[in-house]
């Protein structure tokens, strides 16, 4: 049995957590799939399963993981890159956006939670994760 790390017990008090993988070479952050949306923009080759499909994933992609549907994530090519953003129903409520966010097409289990990016939406959608970043770190020391 995994144990979690610090990194979920932070992210359970925040409510949100992004962060590039890049940083993190080879580890893997734990933590509980079950309690937080999952927004990736990764570049590499992968197998995406996703209730009961699997996607095929190649170049960049733009994903949305709901903790209400299951789904696991096999990197397949030895350069995967790109930006993670998890967080919680509760990071959401307070702003009374969780009820929308679940009836979007992108968390639903009928739809596509899967975009495929070009290089330039890629580097745009790098520049908001890069900007949630740096805003991340000035919220939190």
């Amino acid at each position: 049995m995994r144990t979690l790390s610090d990194f979920n017990t932070e992210l359970k008090l925040k409510g949100f957590n992004v962060f590039q993988i890049e940083e993190d070479g080879n580890a893997t952050r734990v933590y509980s799939r079950k309690e937080f949306y999952k927004i990736c923009l990764t570049t590499g080759k992968s197998k995406i399963h996703y209730a009961d499909r699997t996607f095929d994933a190649e170049g960049t992609v733009l994903f949305f993981g709901n903790p209400h549907i299951p789904y696991s994530w096999e990197t397949l090519s030895t350069s995967y890159v790109g930006y993670t953003c998890l967080f919680s129903e509760d990071f959401l409520d307070p702003h009374n956006r969780s009820d929308s966010l679940q009836k979007s097409p992108l968390f639903k289990l009928d739809g596509t939670p899967i975009l495929n990016i070009t290089e330039e939406q890629r580097e745009f959608l790098n520049g908001i994760f890069q900007k949630m970043i740096e805003e991340q770190k000035s919220d939190y020391p």
